[in-house]
């Protein structure tokens, strides 16, 4: 008898380490997307376009997501997002190796949603990404002498 609360006792308290680890890890991934201004991986699917459009602020660093990562958060397989990649050309990877600009994937996440096939969906997601692109070239400014300036 004196085991069995031993053992009773060892696997309550297991359960309870595992559980406060579970919710700190929930509470950091939280605190996370709050500092990202991204709110949780449901907000991105819904449609707002302005959201969507937004140019990066210059200050930001992009955000590189990897194969996998990648193909998490369109709902496919590593497989089928490298084969995205190679018919359409988007999202487009590093040479180096498979990492995705983290705007690009939710532009394309985004479009899956509303297109009727992927071709449709990436040429919807390539003109998002366009257009969220195009106020930061149209501020440069060319001064021939090899750089640029705004």
């Amino acid at each position: 008898m004196g085991l069995e609360i031993v053992v009773s006792v060892a696997v309550g308290a297991w359960v309870a380490v595992l559980l406060l680890a579970i919710s700190v890890c929930r509470a950091a991934r939280r605190g996370d997307d709050a500092m990202r201004g991204r709110g949780d991986l449901a907000s991105a699917n819904t449609d707002d376009e302005t959201a969507s459009t937004r140019a990066p602020s210059p200050e930001t660093p992009l955000r590189t997501l990897d194969l996998g990562d990648a193909a998490a958060l369109l709902g496919v397989s590593p497989d089928t997002l490298l084969a995205w990649e190679d018919r359409y050309g988007f999202p487009s990877s590093t040479p180096s190796e498979p990492r995705y600009n983290e705007s690009d994937v939710l532009a394309l996440r985004a479009s899956l949603g509303h297109s009727p096939s992927v071709s449709s969906a990436v040429s919807q997601a390539r003109e998002r990404v366009r257009r969220r692109r195009a106020p930061a070239a149209r501020g440069l400014v060319d001064h021939r002498d090899g750089g640029l300036a705004s």
